[in-house]
């Protein structure tokens, strides 16, 4: 499904009123869906006229104490939807969960594909911590860094497309937006911040290697050199797209091996090293990170716009386009 009508131009997001009509196929789909197992997926197409989003607001409408979550083509409507566990249902999980979908390749390697996923509620309990009904569709701090994870890998993979997960409860869908870190150290130096407040920042960001690299270094007289290496690493592993991941991935590890200690008694330290660099991404830095280290609500704002990261939210109702709630 392309949508053609005219871009709501506060958020970018098109709002065709005739794709948010309650439908048979919803009638019927919806509780197929719900008899699911656990961790059973199934694909099916979204029917052409209805967006994409007004099916996901849909899913997560009613009170249920599991989630759904997939990927969706919105260019398609073709969806891949899996049920998760309630809580308990899974003892390693405290929390309502589903597994992690991919998203679907084209041929040149790149995807088309929106996550998504539902927030359970029940009609029982009173909201947690008071809360308001739009605020159980916004996403968790693992929901933002999962997004902007997903952002820097299809980045090191040579892709530059905004990653979107949609999550709908109540009615309500949040849309989060990830573009891709775009920072400006200069910027941040003239709003006031030290380099040691920038460095937090850059290694929270996953712009520069964590505090720890220094004790994988073999001896005092290797640690500048494996830091170095490291942190040439961390500039071209977005930036080179000569190079694939993999290939970037097998350099790092030749070039620091003559640097790192490696214990006989346990697992490898090189590569223990090499996975643990190779898998460090960006965070979100939510909650009192920016204000622990001492930046202003200015500062603080301006970090958190040079992390890419867009969080809209809005309500669904059928037979009109979705209200903007706040961004």
């Amino acid at each position: 499904m392309v949508l053609t009508s005219e871009p709501d131009q506060s958020s970018g997001i098109a709002h065709p009123k005739e794709g948010f009509q309650k439908t048979s196929w919803l009638d019927q789909t919806i509780p197929v869906l719900e008899k699911l197992q656990p961790e059973q997926t199934v694909e099916l197409v979204i029917p052409q006229g209805m967006d994409y989003r007004f099916f996901i607001a849909e899913l997560g409408r009613s009170a249920r104490p599991y989630e759904f979550g997939g990927v969706c083509n919105p260019n398609t409507g073709s969806t891949i939807v899996i049920k998760g566990y309630a809580v308990g249902e899974k003892a390693a999980f405290s929390n309502a969960t589903t597994s992690f979908v991919k998203s679907r390749s084209n041929p040149d390697g790149s995807t088309d594909d929106i996550f998504f996923h539902t927030h359970p509620w029940s009609e029982d309990e009173p909201l947690r911590e008071l809360r308001q009904p739009d605020s159980s569709c916004r996403p968790s701090d693992s929901d933002i860094n999962n997004t902007m994870a997903l952002r820097t890998i299809e980045e090191e993979a040579g892709f530059e497309r905004t990653v979107v997960l949609i999550i709908g409860s109540r009615g309500f869908i949040s849309v989060t937006e990830a573009s891709g870190v775009k920072f400006n150290e200069s910027s941040l130096t003239q709003a006031g911040l030290t380099d040691s407040q920038i460095l937090e920042i850059k290694r929270y960001l996953a712009l520069s290697p964590p505090v720890w690299l220094k004790n994988y270094a073999k001896d005092p007289a290797s640690e500048a050199d494996l830091i170095r290496i490291v942190n040439e690493y961390y500039l071209r592993r977005t930036t080179d797209k000569s190079a694939s991941f993999s290939t970037k991935k097998q350099e790092l590890q030749e070039q620091i091996r003559p640097y790192v200690k490696n214990d006989s008694y346990r697992r490898d330290d090189l590569q223990r090293l090499v996975d643990s660099l190779t898998s460090h991404f960006p965070k979100y830095p939510g909650g009192g990170f920016l204000t622990n280290i001492g930046l202003s609500p200015e500062q603080s704002a301006m970090v958190k716009h040079m992390t890419g990261v867009t969080i809209t939210v809005f309500k669904v109702d059928g037979g009109i386009p979705p209200s903007q709630i706040y961004e």
